[in-house]
């Protein structure tokens, strides 16, 4: 009788280790994903912003050929450079 009671608590025990195992392993796991899923979105954010940098590099250079060109334009008609002097100063950001 108290044989079989025993061996009833060391089953009991058994499983409820088991069980905690199975749960920390369960919960190591999730922290693991969440860590994956944060750094993801991490390196997709800063992605994002080195491609928006890009983009707006590319925009200002393409901005400032225009000016170029159009400043050369007037130059080349003989416009006085008093009136050219607005656009000269223009930056672009």
């Amino acid at each position: 009788m108290q044989r079989e009671q025993e061996m009833a608590e060391n089953e009991k025990e058994r499983i409820d280790k088991d069980r905690r195992f199975s749960h920390a392993v369960d919960i190591r796991n999730q922290v693991g994903l969440n860590d994956q899923l944060r750094r993801k979105a991490r390196r997709e954010f800063l992605q994002e912003g080195e491609q928006l940098r890009t983009k707006m590099s590319s925009e200002k250079v393409k901005l400032d050929t225009i000016k170029e060109r159009k400043l050369d334009s007037l130059r080349g008609e003989g416009v006085p450079e008093k009136y050219t002097v607005e656009l000269n100063r223009k930056k672009f950001s």
